[in-house]
C-alpha cells in the first residue's frame, strides 16, 4: 500500500521521500532515461551497508515511492519529519 501524506491521498514529494531515505544511511539519487513509445522512465538507486536498492516508474514519483517501500521492507528507512 503506497504511503500517503494526508489524507487527500497525495504522495510524499519527491524531497520527502529522499530525506528519509537519506537520513536513514542511504547514498541515493534518481536518472530519467528516454523511451520509446511509453515515454520517459525514472530510476532510483542505492546503497546502504552492502545494500543495492534499485527501482523504477514511469514518473520521477513513482520510482521514488517504490524506493520508498523496498527501504521500508528492508527496515531501513527513517522516520517523517513532523511539522
Amino acid at each position: 500500500m503506497p504511503e500517503h501524506d494526508d489524507e487527500r491521498g497525495h504522495m510524499p514529494e519527491v524531497w520527502e521521500m529522499f530525506g528519509r531515505l537519506e537520513r536513514a544511511g542511504w547514498s541515493i539519487g534518481d536518472a530519467q532515461f528516454p523511451g520509446n513509445t511509453s515515454g520517459p522512465s525514472w530510476v532510483v538507486h542505492g546503497r546502504n551497508e552492502g545494500k543495492t536498492l534499485i527501482t523504477s516508474g514511469t514518473s520521477r514519483e513513482s520510482a521514488w515511492q517504490r524506493a520508498v517501500e523496498k527501504a521500508g521492507m528492508l527496515g531501513m528507512l527513517a522516520a517523517k519529519l513532523t511539522q
